[in-house]
């Protein structure tokens, strides 16, 4: 019960605060000029603050995912490719 009380506190916190927490995976580390860069157009397209977590993940053939408060975007190749995919199948059947 206490982890959910300090996560509470944080979320609400963070909800104060209006920021929000962004965790992005790339196929390699991204530059400092990057991150920077990636973290403001976040924070203009949110209107929030964004805590920037960065991991690399060795699945991810190229470019980068994030997830930001809750949502989803999925810019790896991968997932590219499986939109490519979901839209052929929709178009043949």
């Amino acid at each position: 019960e206490a982890a959910d009380a300090g996560t509470f506190l944080h979320d609400a916190l963070d909800a104060f605060l209006k920021r929000v927490k962004d965790l992005n995976c790339s196929w390699a580390t991204l530059t400092e000029e990057q991150a920077a860069a990636l973290q403001a157009k976040l924070e203009k397209v949110s209107g929030k603050k964004v805590l920037l977590t960065r991991r690399v993940d060795a699945r991810v053939l190229g470019g980068l995912s994030v997830e930001l408060d809750g949502k989803l975007f999925d810019g790896t190749v991968g997932g590219r490719l499986d939109e490519i995919r979901r839209r052929v199948t929709e178009t043949v059947l």
